[in-house]
């Protein structure tokens, strides 16, 4: 997802105060660390995160609610030099791929909203710094958990975990995880 995409996404979200049980719709952001386990030995497993959800809480209940959500998140290696760090057979190491992904989430948030807890699937397109190298496409399982840190009436601060488990990509499995801190914007 392009910033153009998402900073259009954000300024044309209306913004309205009302109670939280009365906002149904709302829209997250967060950036942060993240690291790459599991696949072939690469140069690096550090990563910068930037993640996107827009939920809507679908029914509540006395101790919480059910939410369904988009979700889109991008995560990849920090920039490195053009030097060689040798692996295990004597190759030249390589950063892991860029992993980008768009995907369905729904879970469960409790009844002041503070606390959400999401699951589900997602479409993840992997790209490589090689331009001769084509994009590869696989599924993954994105799980997340969020805590609003401060909340005021249209605006709150959030911290998320994350995790995205690729069962089976270039016949490897991977874990991505992050961590972000962020914004909510409510309507």
């Amino acid at each position: 997802m392009s910033a153009r995409v998402l900073l259009g996404v954000v300024l044309a979200f209306p913004l309205c105060a009302t109670a939280q049980t009365a906002r149904p719709l709302s829209l997250d952001a967060t950036v942060g660390p993240g690291y790459v386990v599991g696949g072939p030995e690469v140069l690096t497993r550090g990563s910068m995160v930037a993640d996107g959800l827009l939920t809507i809480r679908l029914r509540n209940a006395e101790r919480g609610g059910w939410l369904a959500g988009l979700g889109a998140s991008f995560q990849g290696p920090p920039p490195s030099g053009d030097k060689c760090v040798p692996g295990n057979d004597g190759q030249c190491l390589h950063d892991y791929p860029q992993f980008s992904s768009v995907g369905v989430l729904a879970g469960w948030t409790n009844a002041s909203g503070r606390l959400r807890v999401l699951g589900g699937l997602a479409s993840v397109r992997a790209t490589r710094d090689d331009p001769a190298a084509k994009s590869d496409y696989t599924f993954g399982v994105p799980l997340r958990g969020e805590f609003v840190l401060a909340q005021f009436s249209r605006v709150a601060f959030v911290a998320s975990l994350r995790a995205m488990v690729l069962p089976r990509y270039r016949g490897s499995a991977y874990t991505l995880l992050a961590s972000g801190v962020g914004f909510r914007l409510f309507r």
